[in-house]
């Protein structure tokens, strides 16, 4: 459904980074015992495409479990992420992390990170939930030809 480097991907990641000059956007696949970076900005927690991580060396694995957005303003205080190795080793300071969804389920976590603490606006969360919409479309669309729906070859007319 979303590969890495995925040109989609890479394409909102940047023009989400331009829009909201966080220090990274970084797009995950959520599987079992392993996040994997998808797309990133800004690179400012030094993982590269295709990079594999241990869902528990991650914020957004809150996310995955969860099923919800987490907007954390300064991770550094934050219990639920202030000894994540994201926070102490990486310095992660802030967060706004949104679900992605395919046939019902999180496949996927979109993320906003800063190295500094910071109040996220308003807007700056309606852009990202925005975004993380257009990503369950997205998936729902290419996974759809997967499911034999749709129209055209092994789809239905």
């Amino acid at each position: 459904m979303f590969d890495f480097a995925d040109p989609v991907l890479v394409a909102l990641a940047r023009d989400l980074h331009a829009a909201l000059s966080p220090a990274g956007v970084v797009i995950v696949r959520a599987r079992p015992d392993v996040i994997e970076v998808l797309a990133s900005t800004g690179n400012p927690l030094g993982w590269s495409f295709g990079e594999q991580v241990a869902p528990g060396d991650t914020i957004s694995h809150h996310v995955v479990e969860m099923d919800r957005e987490l907007i954390i303003d300064d991770a550094f205080a934050h219990p639920l992420v202030r000894d994540s190795v994201s926070v102490t080793g990486c310095g992660v300071a802030s967060y706004v992390g949104m679900p992605y969804h395919a046939e019902g389920r999180v496949i996927g976590v979109l993320a906003l990170v800063d190295i500094h603490a910071r109040v996220w606006e308003d807007w700056e969360i309606d852009t990202m939930r925005a975004a993380a919409r257009r990503l369950d479309e997205m998936a729902e669309t290419r996974a759809a030809p997967a499911r034999g729906t749709g129209t055209g070859p092994g789809g239905t007319e």
